[in-house]
């Protein structure tokens, strides 16, 4: 089995035990669970739940794309930079 299958599987099996009302919504590609959830991509990271804690490695630098006119704007880099401060607090809190 692979250590990205062994994991998502944790991190259901961890959410459906402890958290109310989860469910995959394929539809949307959304792992639901409460008021919230996470895109089911997020399911395979370390550090999701507390039955994958021990494995998050160090985190690294993150480089942000640069301003090339008529592709990208400043507030699109903000927006990304912003989504995924909140996708790494959540992260940490172990949904």
């Amino acid at each position: 089995m692979l250590d990205e299958t062994r994991r998502a599987l944790k991190n259901y099996d961890w959410l459906m035990r402890n958290r109310a009302h989860t469910e995959l919504d394929w539809d949307s590609g959304t792992l639901l669970w409460g008021d919230g959830g996470v895109s089911i991509d997020l399911v395979s990271d370390p550090g999701l739940t507390s039955a994958t804690a021990d494995e998050v490695a160090p985190s690294r630098p993150r480089t942000l794309p640069t301003v090339q006119p008529g592709r990208t704007s400043a507030e699109q880099i903000v927006a990304e930079a912003m989504w995924d401060s909140n996708l790494r607090s959540e992260r940490g809190r172990h949904v």
